[in-house]
């Protein structure tokens, strides 16, 4: 005979259970929206080989007897999926896919159904077409690596929806337009690269309120105009690299402020005037390269003297030229004046 107490904890078992049961149904709606999202996408999507690295993308294995598959939706796990990577309720945080040959586009793909994806890495590959709009509903991406594709058209201006943005990689496409003042809203950007496309307009003198921006790399491309001294407040900049476009004016002395900055490459483009004084003060600067600009002579020899200061001022003692190194160098100069 069952005892209450017996009763009861039976009960609360019982109860447990069916809690458990109804959590599994709930992660396993979620998911299978996932699933059935990228299945979708990899029809539209080809591989080089005919030998496809997404081979285990499948909705389950066929019945031989009935031509249909054992497994459904509802108990499909991508978690285990090449490329794939889910958080710990069992939803898709993470998709990368690069360097595996693969060609398409994103138009069939369902940004909708990912509302947990951090991570979108498709870099190294055959993708074409335009980088649609509603990548926007993509609010949780912290990081979008999308170089060395064939992306044409423009950069969505709904880009700027995602807030938590911190890694841009969208270089060595066929992009072109301006660069969205949209991507001045993303406060989180550390590194936003668009070189090698072919950009036009002015760089926005916004993304001087991009504070936490540590890589900028904007060229080569076909950006016009002056070099925003709004860049000067980016104290935490390493990289600046924006050569080869159609800059024009002088250096803002502003960048002197870029204490943390190891390099400046604005070569190609047309820029003229004096070299700022300010950039000696540039202590962790290991490459400044302004060739084939509208500088002077004498201004080309003061900027190798400038570098070569620089260097010999390097925080880092390891990086410090030699006497000898010196040496040489300061004969390459004079050698230049004559």
């Amino acid at each position: 005979m069952y005892t209450l107490s017996m009763k009861k904890a039976i009960s609360i078992q019982y109860i447990i259970m069916l809690l458990a049961i109804s959590v599994s149904h709930i992660v396993a709606y979620g998911s299978s929206e996932e699933v059935l999202a990228l299945l979708n996408w990899k029809v539209s999507l080809q591989h080089e080989n005919n030998n496809s690295v997404l081979a285990s993308w499948t909705s389950g294995f066929p019945n031989k007897e009935t031509h249909s598959y054992n497994k459904t939706m509802s108990t499909i796990s991508p978690c285990n999926w090449y490329g794939v990577s889910c958080n710990s309720d069992g939803s898709i945080n993470r998709l990368n896919l690069s360097s595996s040959s693969l060609t398409g586009t994103l138009n069939s793909f369902s940004f909708s159904s990912f509302p947990n994806l951090t991570h979108f890495e498709i870099s190294i590959n055959n993708f074409y077409g335009i980088v649609p709009p509603a990548i926007g509903n993509l609010s949780k991406l912290v990081y979008l690596d999308f170089i060395n594709n064939h992306f044409s058209s423009i950069i969505p201006p709904q880009i700027e929806l995602l807030e938590n943005l911190e890694v841009l990689h969208f270089s060595i496409n066929q992009l072109t337009g301006s660069i969205p003042h949209g991507l001045c809203h993303l406060k989180f950007l550390y590194d936003l690269d668009l070189k090698h496309n072919f950009l036009f307009g002015g760089v926005p003198f916004c993304l001087g309120n991009l504070t936490n921006l540590g890589l900028l790399q904007l060229g080569p491309n076909e950006l016009g105009g002056a070099i925003p001294y709004e860049l000067g407040n980016l104290s935490k900049l390493n990289v600046l690299y924006m050569p080869s476009n159609n800059l024009h004016g002088p250096i803002p002395n502003t960048l002197g402020n870029l204490s943390n900055l190891t390099t400046l490459s604005l070569f190609n483009n047309n820029i003229h005037g004096l070299i700022p004084p300010e950039l000696g003060c540039l202590s962790s600067l290991d490459i400044l390269t302004l060739s084939n600009n509208q500088l002077t002579e004498i201004q080309k020899v003061l900027t190798s003297i400038i570098i070569l200061a620089i260097k010999c001022l390097n925080a880092n003692p390891e990086m410090r030229p030699t006497m000898y190194d010196v040496s040489q160098q300061i004969s390459g100069i004079c050698a230049d004046c004559f």
